[in-house]
């Protein structure tokens, strides 16, 4: 009845024999009578405001998918948990597998249309196969993961059970043993319990835009980062161009740039080929994207994420500087080759402003080594320019500080002062057409002149 569905997704998510499992285990959840069976699921899902997800489900051959965060919102994160405890498969693979299984296991146990009221008898045959013991695979057979997804109150009998438990375990811990003399009155000290060690991991997320179709895949801190973050991949792509899981990890820091990320999001959408990590502070931009595109998005990852340490935001220039700085011999270039070389660097900083963007930094050593290898006597200009764009005092008094920025950057870096000056020119000295986006980001630039 399932054997089809079971190898689909077995195959799919590389579960193994552990599919037949995860098909059982969700059967337990579909009918466990103290829910209600599957009547109180399509309650449960209902009050998820998933309940019309669910009814197209119903005697349906080819359902809608559901994304595995909705699944996780409607069944609650202990089940999940509960699942891929007793499965055995980490818990972000769990949540994929049984998301893509139940829309299809709902529809092959709703032909006519019509909820059963218990299970199905060729059904059945399913969950016998796991009979007492423990299967070859090693899984526990058993498939009932009882959570208690009663709306309303019915997580209370569970706490109130709990606090009594650990009442009664208080007080066998503290009794006094037989024949001990009263304690003495006073205030007595009370062991501190020991705390959960801090969140050590990094959040990581990559994000990859293959002609319009969204990939995501990471680490996050908690299932409401999740949500947030797949409700606005969904909302700047469409659920439909949108896949992937991310796995939750207590041990995981909250991600303090996820604001940054889900503003940037809308700025993907034209970015084909590209593929975007963040890892703790670090950000890497990647794939086939390139030209006016990559410089697009390149900006944007500058001003928005200040501080982090950018990588591959100008893979191509970066290397072609690089190149041109380790070809300079020291005793055998001129002061002219050096300026060459210094030309072919493109050095960014945050918007509006003249701080250096971070991932400008390394280049400014490579170019720090070669001005101090130079021929005896050379002094070099760095020239601040902007774009047209604003008022032309303050593009130049914003392309002057940025010449300073730079020129200060070098001496740190161990040139010496007076074999540099800077000078800006704000929009004075275009080098390109200011009325595209890619003539503008050509004209905001350093160049290096070479002082006679």
């Amino acid at each position: 009845m399932f054997d089809a569905l079971i190898g689909e997704v077995a195959e799919r998510f590389g579960l193994g024999d552990k599919g037949r499992a995860l098909l059982a285990s969700l059967l337990g959840i579909v009918f466990d009578e103290r829910n209600g069976g599957i009547a109180g699921l399509l309650a449960r899902f209902r009050q998820q405001g998933l309940g019309d997800l669910f009814g197209s489900w119903v005697g349906n051959a080819a359902p809608k998918p559901i994304e595995p965060w909705q699944l996780e919102k409607a069944l609650g994160a202990d089940a999940i948990s509960t699942l891929a405890g007793r499965l055995g498969i980490e818990r972000g693979k769990t949540l994929a597998a049984a998301a893509a299984m139940l829309p299809s296991l709902i529809g092959t146990l709703t032909p006519n249309g019509q909820l059963p009221t218990s299970l199905p008898s060729a059904a059945s045959g399913y969950l016998k196969a796991f009979g007492p013991g423990t299967a070859a695979n090693g899984v526990s057979p058993e498939p009932d993961l009882h959570t208690d997804l009663t709306p309303g109150l019915g997580w209370v009998k569970w706490a109130l059970l709990l606090a009594v438990v650990l009442a009664l375990g208080y007080c066998m811990l503290h009794r006094p043993p037989e024949g001990a003399a009263p304690a003495a009155t006073g205030t007595s000290a009370t062991p501190a319990s020991p705390s959960a060690p801090a969140p050590s991991a990094q959040a990581r997320i990559s994000l990859t835009n293959d002609a319009g179709r969204i990939g995501y895949s990471g680490r996050l801190a908690s299932a409401a980062e999740r949500s947030r973050l797949v409700d606005a991949l969904n909302g700047a792509f469409g659920a439909a161009n949108v896949s992937g899981e991310v796995t939750i990890d207590a041990s995981t820091k909250p991600a303090g740039w996820l604001d940054a990320l889900l503003a940037l999001l809308p700025n993907l959408r034209d970015a084909a080929g590209a593929r975007l990590d963040l890892d703790g502070n670090a950000i890497t931009l990647g794939g086939s994207i390139a030209g006016a595109e990559r410089q697009r998005l390149a900006d944007q990852l500058r001003s928005r994420f200040g501080g982090f340490a950018l990588n591959g935001l100008d893979a191509g220039v970066l290397r072609s500087a690089s190149e041109a700085f380790k070809a300079l011999q020291p005793g055998r270039y001129t002061a002219a080759d050096l300026v060459k070389a210094l030309n072919l660097m493109t050095i960014h900083f945050e918007t509006g402003s003249a701080a250096i963007s971070a991932d400008s930094l390394g280049l400014l050593e490579e170019a720090a080594a070669a001005i101090k290898n130079a021929p005896a006597g050379t002094r070099v200009q760095v020239g601040g320019h902007t774009d047209a764009t604003g008022d032309a005092a303050a593009n130049l008094k914003l392309s002057e500080e940025r010449a300073d920025a730079v020129r200060g950057k070098l001496i740190d870096l161990g040139v010496a002062a007076d074999s540099l000056r800077a000078r800006g020119y704000g929009d004075t000295v275009p080098v390109a057409d200011n009325a595209t986006e890619e003539g503008r980001a050509k004209n905001r630039r350093m160049e290096f002149t070479v002082v006679e």
